[in-house]
């Protein structure tokens, strides 16, 4: 049974745990708080990168029941455990040969000393066979520590697209628009459905494809 941590926009905590279980049903153990859900399930860990409406996924390694270990602690302590060496072989057909070491304090990136950075680079390629890439890397673990009062060592599984590559200034993050149609609760018995304010049309283009017997109208006052 792997355990996961996942990120979403705070304020759709009430939704969360459903737009889970539609999109992952065998999950169990669902916690929520804000912003942040944690769940379990058993499985190979690339079945859950699918729910589409995180922000991020991470597969759960090591976990502290506090906010104030610092983190060459938590390198130390990570490379006395078995837990990567054991999903290392799912792992490796994500990382596509190289992975990043992250440091996030409070959901702020920071920075560690040379070398706590080599060690933790060096405990993470004897456990998987990964090459270290500071730059471009196939998949990155993450130390987290968190406001809440409890600290992780996980490897994101998720590997979201620069909005700024492929969307437009003001154009809604597609995990966001499936947060929306989630909170809207629409039924397969809603056959019409009006965004008379669709801006650049993602939300309706959701409703379209989630419900297909539906008749969606779409309309804003810029062509």
């Amino acid at each position: 049974m792997n355990r996961y941590l996942a990120t979403f926009a705070p304020g759709f905590e009430e939704i969360i745990g459903s737009l889970l279980l539609q999109s992952i049903p065998s999950a169990s153990d669902i916690q929520i708080s804000s912003g942040i859900l944690f769940f379990s399930r058993s499985g190979p860990p690339d079945e859950v990168v699918s729910a589409a409406f995180f922000n991020n996924i991470f597969l759960i390694l090591q976990e502290w029941k506090t906010n104030t270990c610092p983190f060459p602690e938590m390198v130390k302590t990570a490379a006395k455990s078995s837990r990567l060496p054991s999903v290392a072989p799912t792992l490796t057909g994500l990382a596509e040969g190289t992975f990043r070491v992250r440091y996030s304090r409070e959901n702020q990136f920071c920075s560690v000393d040379k070398n706590v950075m080599e060690n933790a680079e060096r405990y993470i390629t004897a456990s998987t066979g990964l090459l270290p890439d500071r730059l471009n890397p196939g998949i990155e673990f993450w130390y987290i520590i968190r406001r809440e009062g409890y600290s992780f060592f996980a490897v994101r599984l998720t590997k979201k697209q620069s909005t700024e590559k492929y969307l437009a200034q003001g154009e809604l993050r597609p995990e966001i628009v499936q947060l929306i149609v989630g909170l809207a609760r629409v039924s397969d018995l809603d056959r019409t459905l009006l965004d008379p304010f669709a801006g650049y049309g993602s939300i309706p283009e959701r409703l379209a494809l989630t419900q297909k017997d539906a008749v969606v109208y779409a309309s804003d006052i810029d062509p």
